[in-house]
């Protein structure tokens, strides 16, 4: 009878382990973007509820460029590497000092703390277009990025006007010809 008890406890403390080391890569799922290992939009909005309107926080919102055409052209094997030496393009140069996130198909996005100046920004970004460009198999195929900026000590309080404002100026970096960076 005790053997029998025995592995019957046994069996349930077995179960409960099991359930928990998969529940904790179930929550881990739910935060990170499987294709990059990137923090993911849920992830971000859970964030907000942290004061990212404070002074001296910037949002930097990147956009692929030409990844339909890569699509179309290499197939979409070749769109998803790009988005992850993308990701590891952010990471590198934003990883140590900000939180990185795939917000959406070809969209990242970056929180920095700490900012002084939108200079700062502008060189990281500007570096981070470099990079990407480098990724280019062929001088026909062009891989970049566009990105948007805006720092919270310069413009408006919410978050959703300053990711809002952030995106408009990665669009706007994409509608002056593409691998550039707006930051006003």
């Amino acid at each position: 009878f005790m053997g029998c008890l025995i592995w019957a406890v046994f069996d349930e403390v077995y179960y409960y382990v099991e359930e928990s080391a998969k529940a904790k890569i179930y929550r881990k799922m739910i935060y990170i973007d499987v294709m990059t290992g990137m923090e993911n939009r849920t992830a971000f909005e859970k964030m907000l509820g942290d004061d990212v309107s404070a002074e001296g926080i910037a949002y930097i919102v990147f956009d692929n460029d030409n990844l339909k055409v890569i699509n179309d052209n290499c197939g979409h094997q070749a769109g998803d590497l790009l988005l992850r030496e993308t990701a590891k393009c952010i990471r590198k140069v934003f990883g140590k000092f900000g939180r990185c996130f795939r917000i959406g198909g070809d969209e990242f996005l970056v929180l920095l703390r700490g900012i002084r100046s939108m200079e700062e920004v502008k060189v990281c970004a500007d570096r981070i277009c470099r990079m990407v460009t480098e990724l280019s198999p062929s001088s026909k195929l062009q891989i970049s990025c566009s990105i948007g900026a805006v720092m919270t000590f310069e413009e408006g309080s919410s978050y959703e006007e300053l990711v809002n404002m952030a995106d408009q100026r990665a669009y706007s970096a994409k509608n002056r010809g593409k691998n550039q960076v707006c930051c006003e």
